[in-house]
């Protein structure tokens, strides 16, 4: 946890270093403390942000205030993606969560933001539904339809190539929800395999 608080930027070696040598009197003293709660009482991170990075895939369940994670989804650079429940709705939605590291950078922030306020603005079959972008104890979570479906990558990996006519009917897929998109005045800039869900 200290590495990886290290690795992101929000404490400096120097600072780690005495944050763990205050760790170990602390504990000879018979006062244990986490690092975690160290950073938390030092206000660099929030009680939510220590408890995500602490917890990896599968953090706790009322994480992200008004949605109740059940599982983990999938993860890539910017964010973890899990299996939730609005809980004023009762709606099975999958819940992306910006890495904090990403969330305390404002560019980053902003753009996870206005993506997801546009996304929520979509109505369209080729592309996955935004419900919410929630700001909660310093996460910064995009709801979006839970599509029943598997990754086009994994498809690729365990079958091999399409035929010519199913490539041609997924491409045509994508294409349709990238016109609306670009209707919008939204280019995508990340359209790969791993993106792409195919449903039943």
């Amino acid at each position: 946890f200290a590495a990886r608080l290290v690795m992101d930027g929000f404490v400096d070696p120097p600072m780690m270093e005495r944050i763990l040598q205050s760790q170990g009197e602390l504990i000879e003293k018979g006062r244990p403390v986490t690092v975690a709660q160290i950073c938390v009482a030092k206000k660099w991170l929030t009680k939510s942000e220590a408890r995500f990075l602490v917890a990896g895939e599968e953090p706790p369940t009322d994480l992200i205030e008004g949605y109740r994670i059940e599982r983990h989804l999938g993860s890539g650079g910017m964010s973890k993606v899990f299996a939730a429940v609005d809980e004023s709705s009762g709606d099975e939605v999958a819940l992306k969560v910006l890495e904090p590291r990403l969330a305390h950078d404002e560019t980053q922030r902003g753009r996870f933001l206005r993506e997801g306020h546009l996304l929520c603005r979509f109505d369209h079959p080729n592309l996955v539904g935004g419900r919410d972008v929630v700001e909660s104890d310093g996460l910064v979570a995009l709801a979006q339809e839970l599509v029943p479906g598997v990754e086009l990558l994994g498809l690729l990996d365990e079958r091999g190539a399409f035929r010519e006519d199913a490539a041609l009917y997924v491409v045509l897929q994508i294409a349709r929800g990238l016109i609306h998109m670009h209707a919008h005045g939204v280019v995508h800039r990340d359209i790969k395999p791993g993106n792409v869900l195919i449903t039943a």
